[in-house]
């Protein structure tokens, strides 16, 4: 959907339908493991020289198919496990350049094709990983109405060691 999107739907079709919704883009930012972490606290690492999940996108996919093995688990077929409801989960490219959620809605259909994702969503749901909080670890921080949902372009100049913020 919209190039390298992909949405599964779980549940009913029927209305209310709510999105569930992960980045899943990797950035042209080079893979560095800082030289303090040991070697086997290393888990994965990009396999493509250049690029990395640098703001951990993988980490929101994961989340995301977690979320989809527990709706869609045993026990969970009863259509009243999601109330007659419908969840799209939407795993979503380019959340840092142009395309994103606004490419799948204009080329895939996302909110207008009613045979393929069914009724108009009432409300959509994502997170992002924010591992330089000022919130103890384990803190959920949220807020009501949107947040982090715009991407502008500006010119600025850093010197020092790379980094990324989305």
């Amino acid at each position: 959907v919209g190039g390298t999107g992909v949405v599964a739907r779980v549940g009913s079709g029927a209305a209310p339908v709510i999105i569930l919704r992960a980045d899943i883009d990797g950035l042209p930012v080079p893979e560095e493991t800082p030289s303090n972490v040991p070697p086997s606290l290393v888990v994965e690492q990009s396999t493509h020289e250049g690029r990395s999940h640098a703001c951990g996108h993988d980490g929101h996919a994961a989340m995301l198919l977690g979320a989809a093995k527990l709706l869609t688990s045993a026990g969970n077929e009863d259509p009243g496990y999601l109330s007659g409801g419908t969840v799209l989960l939407v795993f979503q490219p380019a959340e840092e350049g142009e395309g994103g959620m606004a490419r799948m809605m204009a080329e895939g259909g996302l909110l207008t094709d009613k045979a393929t994702f069914g009724p108009t969503p009432s409300s959509a749901f994502a997170l992002h990983i924010w591992p330089y909080s000022y919130a103890p670890t384990g803190t959920v921080l949220g807020k009501s109405g949107p947040i982090m949902v715009a991407s502008s372009a500006f010119r600025f100049v850093v010197k020092g060691q790379g980094g990324h913020a989305a």
